[in-house]
């Protein structure tokens, strides 16, 4: 009983003390109001995206920046998007590019993502590269010029942004946006910090030359995943990388609406995580082992010790810090969520992160679409 109480103590003080050295930054963090003016390429892949091409390309199209192109991969669909994309040549000119991917490749590279995205960088026309994925939507027509601004610093190379997922009602979308937010907390806290480990290929920019002089995909080329994290954790540093969390510049994505679509979602995503830097696994195992370890000795502490109040009150303090600092995050980006509904919707991540990961173990995705 001793080793118990004191396992969870332990545990949600390294987890609150995480909180608030990487989300602190991040509520504090100051919206600059400017706005990018130089040319911007945006590179979208697509595979089988008819339906979201549809509401994408025009609302690209409708936004404010005053010289950009957009680039779109047709990653060998089979749907109705190369017809599609052939009406919205004849309706945006050159200013849309289309990039077919040879369909003879598919064996060679197994639907690798990274390779869509090479062959649509190397077109790009300008040098800045906004890229997001064809299930997303900018949050405002100033998206571009929102994400694009700090590359007015021409020592940064990295921008990350802010993909969000659209509120449904449901237990699933609560879990989605949850994992969304606190994720975000991560990552934007990391490079506040001056370490930055992740980004993600919904909302993120960069520049096409440093890419290319760095060899791109290269080193992780032969995964199916880590076309935007591990292109940050490999190259991402404290002086070359900055954040834009303005809510103008974000993205807006419809969530899975099933529990298997998202844990096939989540297992491509998490499978890159086993390829970061020391540092960032031993960071985030730190955060992910304490995480759970709260709950799993908290659980027990509230079996062996039901009829005193002490488990609660380590619940309410715990949580209290942790989910508010991660509530004022929500709330400063843009992102609010319920406050009580984050500790219920905690233990339930959990649970589906070991599930993946150990899923994983067995069995590696085998395509990224």
């Amino acid at each position: 009983m001793h080793y118990v109480w004191m396992f969870t103590t332990l545990f949600g003080l390294i987890s609150v003390i995480y909180a608030l050295w990487f989300f602190v930054p991040v509520i504090k963090f100051r919206f600059r109001d400017r706005m990018g003016t130089e040319p911007v390429s945006v590179v979208v892949s697509a595979h089988n995206e008819a339906e979201n091409l549809k509401k994408l390309i025009p609302a690209l199209f409708r936004q404010e920046h005053s010289d950009f192109q957009v680039v779109i991969i047709n990653d060998r669909s089979t749907d109705d998007t190369a017809g599609l994309l052939w009406d919205f040549r004849q309706t945006y000119g050159d200013r849309l590019h289309v990039v077919e991917v040879p369909p003879q490749e598919w064996k060679s590279f197994r639907g690798n993502k990274k390779f869509a995205l090479t062959l649509g960088i190397k077109a790009a026309r300008h040098d800045r590269l906004l890229l997001t994925d064809a299930d997303c939507l900018p949050a405002s027509p100033r998206w571009i010029s929102r994400m694009t601004a700090p590359l007015d610093d021409e020592n940064i190379q990295f921008v990350l942004g802010y993909g969000r997922y659209r509120k449904h009602p449901g237990l699933l979308n609560s879990i989605i946006r949850y994992e969304t937010l606190q994720t975000m907390a991560q990552y934007a806290g990391h490079a506040l910090r001056g370490i930055p480990y992740m980004g993600v290929g919904r909302n993120l920019a960069y520049r096409k030359s440093f890419f290319l002089q760095n060899n791109g995909f290269d080193r992780h080329f032969h995964l199916l995943s880590g076309d935007d994290d591990l292109l940050v954790n490999r190259l991402g540093t404290k002086e070359n990388t900055a954040v834009c969390l303005h809510p103008e510049a974000h993205t807006i994505s419809e969530p899975k609406r099933s529990f298997r679509d998202w844990f096939r979602q989540k297992r491509r995503h998490l499978s890159a995580s086993s390829h970061y830097r020391l540092r960032d696994k031993a960071l985030l195992g730190l955060f992910s082992g304490a995480t759970a370890g709260f709950w799993f000795f908290w659980v027990m502490w509230t079996v062996y010790a039901w009829d005193t109040a002490w488990p609660w009150v380590a619940f309410v303090i715990r949580n209290g810090i942790y989910h508010g600092l991660l509530w004022q995050t929500g709330r400063r980006t843009g992102e609010p969520m319920a406050l009580f509904l984050m500790p219920l919707v905690e233990p339930l991540w959990v649970l589906s992160q070991g599930f993946i990961f150990f899923r994983n173990l067995i069995s590696k995705p085998q395509t990224w679409h």
